[in-house]
């Protein structure tokens, strides 16, 4: 009796052994990490669904990525695209979340398996889920890539074959195919994937922190005094360096560290060895402002957006006849981001200095254009 018992569990263990091996394993690292289909990636400019039908049909993405192509291209023929990437549309293709804790399969291109069996839940994606594109065969079935690292994305919790993760429309995957380019309606959230609205071209960003360097030149106000013998004049435009770390709070608000160089300085008749001729006059030569700032960003974290900062802080003297002292600026500019990380910018600024000289209170006025990286 004994050994039949111990032949029929060896036997049940033996049998359900691949039921016991199959549990999803939890996917917290950040995505991008092994990129499955880099020409598809969000941060090489894949930013709607028109770009990535001409990221899948540019020949450049087949010489570039001969192997990553071959396999994409396979994925679209296994669901059902005979032609492969040449009979994908726009209307094949929708833009959408997938919810943190979906269990599927996550295209990984290890020597083992193509595949690996996951609970997603990456670090660095957005409130909103993992951004992804869905793309739907003419039978129904489909499959996702993740806007992050151009990975496919299996919804399902069954292993299946590794070599193809594609699969019939879920039931708790029903979307309604709409026309995500000319609709304005919000939808309604799904069980496990809903919809971007992507009435515009402009994406959510995900980029936790902003970095940015300027340059440019500034012109400063020139002192008054109370007598007839002495006159001032303005010594012209002095170049400036900014450059800031932020932490990108929301979409419209983000605090950070600011610090810049620049000089100030002006002209007066009397201070010098001859009287009644021009002489330079430096308060600060340099002056190092370091500052906190807030910062209000009207527009979408894509393409055009105007901003609006407040900053306080220390002046630093480390020349001239001034003093280090209180500092405080309003700035106003515009920006263009390319990408989730890359964009150019420019603005204007009014900085109080408390510079503690004959000159006393002065005000910058320096106008700048510079980069701007964005990163998690």
């Amino acid at each position: 009796m004994l050994t039949r018992f111990f032949l029929a569990l060896t036997l049940v263990l033996f049998c359900c052994e691949p039921l016991f091996s199959q549990h999803p394993r939890l996917f917290t690292e950040k995505l991008g990490n092994h990129p499955q289909f880099p020409f598809l990636q969000y941060e090489k400019g894949v930013t709607t669904r028109a770009l990535f039908v001409k990221a899948a049909k540019d020949p450049e993405s087949r010489t570039q990525y001969q192997t990553e192509f071959a396999a994409f291209n396979r994925l679209l023929e296994d669901i059902g695209f005979t032609n492969g990437y040449k009979q994908l549309r726009i209307g094949n293709i929708e833009n959408v979340f997938i919810n943190p804790g979906t269990i599927g399969k996550l295209g990984f291109f290890n020597k083992e398996n193509n595949y690996i069996y996951v609970k997603l839940n990456p670090a660095g994606e957005g409130y909103d889920g993992i951004a992804a594109w869905k793309i739907t065969g003419p039978g129904g079935r489909y499959i996702h890539i993740l806007h992050t690292c151009g990975n496919a994305f299996l919804i399902g919790k069954t292993i299946g074959k590794p070599d193809c993760p594609c699969e019939s429309q879920a039931k708790t995957d029903s979307l309604n195919v709409r026309d995500t380019v000319t609709r304005a309606d919000t939808l309604i959230k799904k069980d496990t994937v809903y919809i971007k609205i992507a009435a515009t071209s402009d994406s959510v960003c995900s980029k936790k922190w902003e970095m940015t360097l300027d340059g440019g030149a500034s012109v400063n106000s020139i002192p008054r005094f109370d007598n007839t013998t002495q006159h001032t004049r303005t010594h012209g435009w002095q170049p400036v360096v900014e450059g800031t770390v932020s932490r990108i709070l929301s979409r419209w608000f983000q605090v950070g560290l600011s610090a810049s160089y620049l000089n100030l300085s002006y002209q007066d008749d009397f201070s010098g060895a001859t009287p009644n001729t021009w002489h330079n006059v430096y308060p600060g030569k340099p002056v190092i402002p370091m500052q906190l700032f807030a910062r209000a960003t009207i527009g979408g974290t894509l393409h055009w957006q105007a901003n609006v900062s407040l900053s306080a802080g220390y002046g630093l003297v480390t020349g001239g006849g001034g003093k280090s002292g209180l500092t405080a600026g309003l700035k106003l500019g515009v920006a263009y981001f390319f990408n989730c990380r890359w964009g150019l910018g420019a603005g204007f600024t009014g900085q109080y200095f408390d510079a503690k000289a004959a000159s006393g209170h002065l005000m910058a006025l320096p106008i700048t254009a510079g980069i701007r990286y964005r990163f998690q």
